[in-house]
């Protein structure tokens, strides 16, 4: 279970240290035996990770660049507070106004793990626990970006303090049925509001990436030329979806493209620079618009131009259909002088 925690996300199989401590402070058995069940949990956690994830060992290469990347976005990007996350609202990204945890969860959390650690028949687990939970700490403080996710993998356990503490309090009073149905109500009443937010929100939600296959499919021929900016990160399951013969490029080498007027349909999108100007030039984009006409546009925002940088369910896309410029060559040329006296620099 260790090897499937690592495979959903990384950070999260670093609770193979809770499964080691408690053999190592298992009392049945001896040090020989200890040693056999950490070799054989270690194996059996790499095996799960392999097989939930193959591409460890299909494809290490990428699988670390990627992670080098996302250690160099944590680390300069600043956004988040985890304490505000947990008790206010919900992370920025999220359409839920309500908090993570709630402050009452997070009381109701804290005097489990307090009880617990004071039960001898519950302290060996609780130990392995608080393992993971510093150590889970430890590795996300350092980073400047902090969403609620980073520690997403304590909150099971956080619920599960909260039962121990359910349990211990059920063992102390006598009338625990009252108890029992409390236990029930109380977590529908505190927690169906913010799911019921949430879940209309993800069923009526729509990418604005599909909706702008869905509006080509029936409309483009096999014979059609269509290219995408590839800024826009459309899945290329998606795109393969669609009988035209389809380029996807990046702006610089799309851009060229364009300009050859051969393509029925351009998708592209508000890129910005990591300043949040806009990437594209205000004469060069008068250009595309005398050259082709929008057709439709779906979302309404911008798409930054940053390696790594989440897109979002709402990026702004245009999708531009050709329309016939018999002056097509002048107003290229006239395109290029402008572009070389406003930015010389090509930037």
């Amino acid at each position: 279970m260790a090897g499937f925690a690592g495979a959903t996300k990384y950070p999260a199989g670093l609770v193979c240290l809770s499964v080691a401590l408690a053999i190592v402070l298992a009392q049945s058995a001896a040090w020989p035996e200890k040693v056999r069940r950490l070799l054989l949990a270690g194996a059996a956690a790499v095996a799960a990770l392999l097989l939930a994830m193959p591409a460890l060992a299909l494809r290490t290469a990428n699988v670390i660049d990627s992670l080098r990347l996302m250690d160099a976005i944590y680390g300069v990007q600043e956004m988040g507070s985890y304490w505000d996350q947990a008790i206010h609202r919900a992370e920025w990204d999220l359409p839920v106004t309500h908090p993570e945890l709630g402050l009452g969860f997070l009381l109701l959390a804290a005097a489990g793990l307090v009880v617990a650690s004071l039960n001898r028949r519950w302290s060996p687990a609780i130990a392995g626990w608080l393992l993971f939970g510093v150590t889970t700490a430890l590795l996300v403080a350092p980073y400047k970006f902090r969403a609620f996710r980073n520690v997403l993998a304590l909150v099971p356990l956080a619920c599960a303090v909260v039962a121990l503490l359910y349990a211990w309090a059920r063992e102390k009073l006598p009338r625990w049925r009252l108890m029992d149905l409390a236990a029930i109500l109380v977590p529908v009443v505190l927690f169906a509001p913010g799911l019921y937010d949430y879940d209309t929100f993800q069923l009526a939600l729509v990418d604005s990436r599909e909706e702008a296959i869905h509006w080509l499919r029936p409309r483009v021929r096999p014979n059609d030329r269509m290219l995408f900016q590839k800024e826009l990160a459309f899945l290329p399951s998606r795109i393969d979806t669609l009988t035209a013969k389809v380029q996807v490029r990046v702006w610089e080498n799309a851009r060229d493209r364009m300009i050859e007027h051969k393509d029925r349909y351009l998708v592209m999108g508000d890129l910005l620079r990591p300043d949040g100007r806009p990437r594209i030039p205000g004469f060069l984009r008068n250009w595309i618009l005398a050259n082709y006409e929008v057709a439709a546009h779906f979302g309404a925002t911008g798409t930054p131009m940053i390696k790594g940088m989440f897109r979002g369910n709402a990026q702004s896309i245009y999708i531009l259909r050709r329309v016939p410029r018999p002056d097509l060559a002048a107003a290229l040329q006239a395109t290029e002088e402008k572009e070389e006296e406003e930015d010389p620099g090509g930037g």
